[in-house]
């Protein structure tokens, strides 16, 4: 019965992931631009791991957003 705010940013082959404010992990890894595909929010494409929640709101940025950023509800 609480929400959590959780983020994911990649810049420079470096995936960060935050929740509640906090990094909680990080990984190196490189990613060729997407030109054309499907999203899943909350579940696998391959339609397993169901997210058993509610998503109050989803933003999309196209660069990478400092920490104190992502937070922000403006």
């Amino acid at each position: 019965n609480a929400w959590y705010w959780a983020a994911l940013t990649y810049s420079d082959e470096t995936a960060r992931l935050y929740l509640n404010g906090r990094e909680q992990a990080v990984a190196h890894f490189a990613l060729a631009p997407m030109t054309h595909g499907e999203m899943g929010l909350g579940y696998k494409l391959s339609e397993e791991s169901w997210f058993r929640g509610c998503l109050r709101e989803v933003r999309f940025a196209n660069a990478a957003l400092p920490a104190q950023e992502l937070a922000s509800t403006e």
